[in-house]
């Protein structure tokens, strides 16, 4: 979601001075995006392959290169706000940003809890790898009524409410009841960071499709409680 804030703003600027510039910018933090999300997935698939091989108790060991993988993420993240100025005028956004660097530095001054970071690394990752593929090809030209956006705007909200609404409360329910080196202080900050983070994620879902309903009743003229000028600047997520 974070890389999205700049689209509007690139397709605005295209008559002005460095407004190749910025379309550069914005078109290679999509590809880094896409490239950040993709190796956790894949991390996390790796994770469950070596389960299904190994049994279920290789789950809680294997956790070898989750340092390599935590820094080269707090780099990303860094990288966003560092490079992308308008990230800091949507708040939102940004402390979304933010409170993934805390919950790195969390899991990376914690002991004994890299078993942990490739699963819910990926479970964090698996939504906003389609939902980054989406914002890339509407960057490119892409028609929202294409059939390759909708699929991957169909994954996308498939994959956020299963990784975030059900799937990671089920797995932090069954790993917290048994596991106690996750209830140390440094851990604190990343079960806090995780917890915001799925209420931000369900907010927004459900913000996304009561405007997408919104939309619809006001493109076939019936009475809606949202102004349609308002349904008209947001068009692009309604869609």
């Amino acid at each position: 979601e974070k890389l999205a804030v700049t689209h509007s703003e690139a397709r605005r600027l295209d008559d002005r001075p460095g407004s190749a510039l910025l379309r550069a910018r914005t078109l290679e933090l999509y590809i880094l995006s896409l490239l950040h999300h993709g190796a956790w997935v894949t991390i996390g698939a790796r994770k469950l392959l070596l389960a299904a091989r190994k049994g279920l108790r290789s789950l809680y060991r294997d956790g070898g290169g989750a340092t390599r993988a935590l820094c080269l993420s707090a780099g990303y993240h860094l990288y966003v706000l560092l490079s992308l100025s308008s990230i800091w005028t949507h708040p939102l956004v940004t402390l979304q940003c933010l409170g993934e660097l805390v919950g790195v530095s969390a899991q990376l001054r914690s002991r004994d809890v890299a078993w942990i970071v490739p699963l819910s690394g990926a479970l964090r990752c698996l939504p906003q790898l389609f939902l980054s593929a989406c914002s890339a090809l509407e960057h490119l030209g892409e028609p929202l009524s294409s059939y390759p956006f909708r699929l991957l705007r169909l994954c996308g909200l498939l994959s956020l409410v299963g990784a975030k609404a059900i799937a990671t409360p089920l797995y932090l329910r069954a790993t917290l009841s048994t596991r106690p080196e996750l209830h140390q202080p440094a851990m604190l900050p990343r079960k806090l960071v995780t917890a915001a983070d799925a209420a931000l994620s369900v907010g927004w879902l459900a913000s996304h499709f009561a405007l997408h309903k919104a939309y619809r009743r006001w493109h076939h003229g019936l009475p809606s409680v949202v102004a349609p000028r308002l349904l008209a600047a947001a068009g692009g997520a309604a869609h």
